[in-house]
């Protein structure tokens, strides 16, 4: 019995010990840590997104590289990184290239108000609204298994509950889309 309580003992110190080694080793790590001003902090670039062209070559990024989130290709070749919108007071932020092809999704809000519509960046390069309802926010949410539409949520409706919808997109006319599917969905 005397020699399981010495074991004890001896147990309990080493473990006491190997505790203060740890926590001197955090104390100098802390003392190791840089420190940076906020205009450092500020200066960093945020990326965001992540959407492969259908034929890999680019992928559709959003950066605040310009002061403000819009919409950059880069190059999977060279890493070049490309501007697709050049906003000035309206976040844009790219959501996906189109499955087949080269078409964008992405969302922007009216000038900072957070009230975000769903776009089309068409092949010309104009852009569509495909939910101008005004003060009504919308939200992307999915392609569909057969990647030819894809749902979203907007509270054009009625503000207080979101309508999932789904966009179909004709083959025949890239630049036309017909709604239909509708399911609300409980408001918060």
């Amino acid at each position: 019995m005397k020699k399981l309580a010495i074991f004890g003992a001896l147990v309990i110190i080493a473990w006491s010990c190997k505790q203060e080694s740890k926590e001197e080793s955090d104390t100098s790590m802390a003392k190791s840590v840089k420190s940076y001003t906020i205009e450092q902090m500020m200066d960093n670039e945020a990326i965001g997104g992540g959407s492969f062209s259908p034929d890999n070559s680019k992928l559709l990024i959003s950066s605040n590289r310009s002061g403000i989130y819009n919409m950059y290709t880069i190059s999977t070749d060279s890493g070049e990184m490309e501007p697709i919108t050049q906003s000035d007071s309206s976040s844009v932020f790219a959501i996906s290239y189109f499955p087949r092809d080269e078409r964008m999704l992405f969302r922007m809000d009216g000038n900072g108000d957070e009230i975000y519509h769903i776009y089309i960046r068409n092949l010309s390069g104009s852009f569509t609204d495909l939910t101008p309802t005004e003060g009504a926010r919308a939200s992307f949410h999915s392609w569909s298994e057969d990647k030819k539409s894809f749902f979203f949520t907007s509270n054009k409706r009625d503000s207080r509950f979101m309508t999932c919808t789904k966009w179909i997109f004709w083959t025949t006319d890239r630049n036309s889309c017909i709604k239909t599917m509708r399911a609300t969905i409980s408001g918060h």
